[in-house]
């Protein structure tokens, strides 16, 4: 006899979740769902009327519905259905005459759903972002990247809420994400549905292009034409027509001054971005953009591995100093630091039925 549990990933058992009453062998069937003989089980919790579960697809990838000749589930919930439940994707379903969003039946949807590759959902009558049916919507919804789309009446929505616009300036072939959150159409610019400039010919954010990162990667940045620098939407006066440079990690440095997610910090020379969300100047370090207590260990400052860093006398966890630990040797997987003659988990110190010496 085997004992089985749910570990979620987590490393500690005491985390774990055991399954009672496995009746044979254990087969994991993806999605946190698993079956046994008679039943089925759902992130280590058994299933009432759950045997013989197959878990459904979407173009050959797992969702979190799952079904067996009776009963239909999302994440393990039990919910009612006509006929065949068919996954779409997003978190939508249909059967035969409703539609679903995770689990949980669209209002007044006939069942004819269609799906849009940002989320979006449409049958014969209605337009729904998630379970909320929109409102004042005309015709078919197109996506235009990134969370906006706009329909044939140039109505124009991001996520589900209908953004304020010019409708002169608005409409389909205009509207164009450009990365970030942004996206521009006409006369103006938008941030996360957001209106916060004019992008006319020689407004503020005419011409706007979004900023990459070190690995290509669009951020909240933004620059104008005009050199006008924007971050998040907000204009950031103190830049007007500065090189903007993005270091990574949420580290940017413009001309003389460095910031952290848009707000400036005052450093010591130049900022090295190590990776894990730490960063070193000349005289310190940082964790999340706020500074660390070093005690004048600066020098001998690295990244040990995952939420770990480490100086010549001391280590850290997420940024925060390790009591217990003098001269940090190696993380040895997800969560666990080798200290001298300690075994730390999550920054804590735990007991280990190995010589920590050996390891």
């Amino acid at each position: 006899n085997f004992n089985y549990f749910f570990a979620n990933g987590a490393y500690d058992p005491k985390l774990w979740v055991q399954l009672a009453d496995v009746s044979g062998s254990l087969k994991n069937i993806g999605a946190a769902y698993a079956t046994d003989a008679f039943d089925a089980y759902f992130e280590g919790k058994k299933l009432e009327d759950g045997g013989d579960l197959k878990v459904l697809k979407v173009k050959g990838k797992l969702t979190w519905y799952a079904s067996n000749a009776f009963n239909t589930f999302y994440k393990g919930i039990r919910f009612d259905t006509s006929g065949t439940l068919k996954a779409l994707g997003y978190g939508y379903a249909k059967d035969s005459f409703d539609s679903f969003f995770e689990g949980e039946k669209l209002e007044d949807s006939n069942g004819n759903l269609r799906i849009t590759k940002c989320g979006y959902a449409y049958d014969s009558f209605n337009v729904y972002y998630g379970r909320r049916k929109l409102e004042r919507v005309t015709g078919k919804i197109k996506c235009a990247g990134g969370g906006y789309a706009v329909d044939e009446g140039d109505n124009k929505f991001y996520k589900g809420e209908q953004i304020e616009s010019s409708v002169a300036h608005f409409n389909k072939k205009q509207l164009k994400h450009i990365g970030g959150g942004y996206a521009v159409s006409g006369n103006e610019a938008f941030y996360h549905g957001k209106k916060f400039e004019n992008a006319g010919p020689g407004r503020k954010a005419s011409g706007l292009k979004v900023l990459k990162g070190p690995h290509g990667k669009f951020s909240n940045w933004a620059k104008s034409k005009l050199g006008v620098v924007f971050y998040k939407g907000k204009e950031m006066s103190n830049l007007m027509g500065q090189n903007v440079e993005l270091l990574g990690n949420g580290w940017v440095k413009a001309a003389h001054q460095t910031f952290y997610k848009g707000v400036q910090k005052r450093v010591v020379g130049s900022i090295t971005v190590h990776g894990n969300d730490y960063a070193t100047d000349q005289m310190d370090a940082y964790y999340k953009g706020e500074k660390m207590n070093l005690m004048g260990q600066a020098s001998s400052f690295k990244v040990l591995g995952g939420d770990y860093a480490g100086s010549q006398s001391f280590a850290f966890y997420k940024g925060e100093k390790i009591n217990g630990c003098t001269n940090p040797e190696k993380v040895l997987g997800k969560g666990y630091l080798k200290c001298f003659a300690k075994v730390f988990y999550n920054g804590e110190s735990i007991q280990t039925c190995m010589n920590p010496k050996s390891l």
